[in-house]
């Protein structure tokens, strides 16, 4: 938890702010606690989006997910180009 809390700090990904109108509520929260393969554990903070009402808590929704074919059309550019490409493990990811 606290690894995860000091990269929510490190990465400024809240902010207090006052609470909205009264029809609208805000988004809670709940810890999420797994078990990794090699023993570990890993600690999530996670929001409740399901409780938002389209209309009234948002009006729009964006994924930003990469489609096979895109994903297809940048391996060949790479290849095309005698580029160099990585794989990595993002340890931390925030949704906006």
């Amino acid at each position: 938890m606290d690894e995860e809390m000091l990269s929510m700090e490190k990465n400024k990904v809240w902010d207090f702010v006052e609470l909205p109108e009264k029809e609208k509520q805000p988004i809670t929260c709940k810890w999420i606690f797994k078990r990794k393969r090699d023993g570990k554990y890993k600690a999530r903070l996670v929001a409740r989006g399901f409780m938002q009402k389209k209309g009234v808590d948002y009006t729009e929704t964006f994924s930003p997910v990469i489609s096979m074919p895109s994903l297809r059309l940048v391996l060949v550019l790479i290849l095309q180009e005698n580029l160099h490409s990585y794989v990595m493990d993002v340890k931390t990811a925030f949704l906006e």
